[in-house]
């Protein structure tokens, strides 16, 4: 039997979401211990309490699957999500 393939949703208001993007250095590995993280993107939205690692991002046509969010200690400005490249 074949896999059961996932239908995406879009956030509702996620088209209008600032984001600041930059590629990681060359598909970088973050992580300490036996844990990595595949990142190839970076990008910092406004925080947002609706964001978890199930979702993904969709940038200039390019899906993104995000390994980690970053939400700087819980002050609740900004996430930093890192994400790489759905093929």
């Amino acid at each position: 039997m074949g896999q059961r393939i996932p239908n995406w949703e879009p956030l509702p208001s996620g088209e209008s979401i600032w984001a600041y993007y930059r590629q990681s250095s060359a598909d970088g590995f973050f992580g300490a211990a036996a844990i990595k993280y595949k990142v190839e993107a970076i990008f910092k939205i406004r925080w947002r309490n609706d964001i978890d690692t199930t979702m993904k991002v969709r940038f200039r046509g390019t899906d993104y699957g995000i390994t980690r969010i970053d939400d700087f200690e819980g002050d609740k400005q900004d996430l930093v999500i890192y994400a790489y490249v759905i093929k």
